[in-house]
C-alpha cells in the first residue's frame, strides 16, 4: 500500500498543478467566444434594423467606396449588396451624378457638418432617374476613421405631383389671359356698335357702354 500511494501521490498532483494552468485558458477561451457571440449577434441586430428601414441607407468610407448599403438602397440603385460593397459611385452612375454625390461628400467629410441636397439618381438595371433628398453626415470611430452616412428619401413622386399641379395652374392662367383678352375685345366692340347706332340717331343697342358726362359737364 505505502509504495502504491508513493507512485499515484505524484501523478495526482502533476494533475492538479495540469489543471489549474488549463483551467484559466479554458475561461480565456470561452469567455472570448461570449464576447464574439456578443458581437456577431449585435451586428446581425443592426443589420436586420437598417434593412427594415423604408428609407435607402449607406455608408462609405474615406475612399469613396460602400462598406455598408441597406435593402432599400439595392432597391433604389437595383444591384445588390456583393455587387456594391467595395465600389464606388462611378462605377454605376453617370458622370454628371457622380460630380455631385462626390463634392457634397468631400464637403461633409471635410466639415462634418450634415448636408442635405436634392439630387438625381439612375437605377442602373431599369434606366428609371428618380428625384431624391440625401442627407449626409460624418462618422468617425474609435480609431480616428472617417465615414460618411446617407440616408435617402424618394420624392419622385412628389415631384411628379408638383409638376402635374404647375403644368395645370399654367394652362388655367393661359386661358384666363386669353379670356381676359376676350372680354376687352367684346366691350370694344359694344362701343363702336353704339357709336355707329349714335351716329344714325338711334339709341344705343348697350346702355351700359354709354360714357357717362365728362367731371365739369353742366
Amino acid at each position: 500500500m505505502t509504495a502504491e500511494r508513493s507512485l499515484t501521490e505524484p501523478r495526482r498532483q502533476e494533475e492538479i498543478v495540469a489543471e489549474e494552468r488549463v483551467a484559466p485558458r479554458i475561461l480565456d477561451v470561452t469567455a472570448r467566444k461570449r464576447t464574439e457571440d456578443a458581437v456577431r449577434s449585435a451586428r446581425a441586430f443592426l443589420s436586420n434594423v437598417i434593412d427594415a428601414m423604408a428609407d435607402p441607407v449607406f455608408v462609405k468610407d474615406e475612399r469613396g467606396k460602400f462598406v455598408l448599403v441597406n435593402d432599400a438602397f439595392c432597391t433604389i440603385v437595383g444591384r445588390g449588396p456583393d455587387g456594391l460593397l467595395g465600389k464606388e459611385d462611378r462605377d454605376f452612375f453617370s458622370s454628371e451624378q457622380v460630380a455631385v454625390f462626390r463634392e457634397m461628400d468631400a464637403l461633409v467629410l471635410a466639415t462634418g457638418a450634415e448636408n442635405r441636397n436634392e439630387e438625381v439618381l439612375t437605377n442602373v438595371s431599369t434606366g428609371e432617374v428618380r428625384t431624391i433628398v440625401t442627407r449626409k453626415s460624418r462618422y468617425v470611430d474609435p480609431k480616428g476613421r472617417h465615414f460618411l452616412v446617407g440616408v435617402i428619401r424618394d420624392i419622385t413622386e412628389r415631384k411628379l405631383a408638383e409638376e402635374k399641379i404647375r403644368s395645370q395652374l399654367g394652362e388655367l392662367q393661359r386661358w384666363q389671359a386669353v379670356m381676359l383678352g376676350r372680354e376687352d375685345r367684346i366691350q370694344e366692340l359694344k362701343g363702336e356698335v353704339n357709336e355707329l347706332r349714335r351716329r344714325l340717331g338711334e339709341s344705343p343697342s348697350y346702355p351700359s357702354q354709354v360714357p357717362g358726362p365728362s367731371k365739369g359737364t353742366p
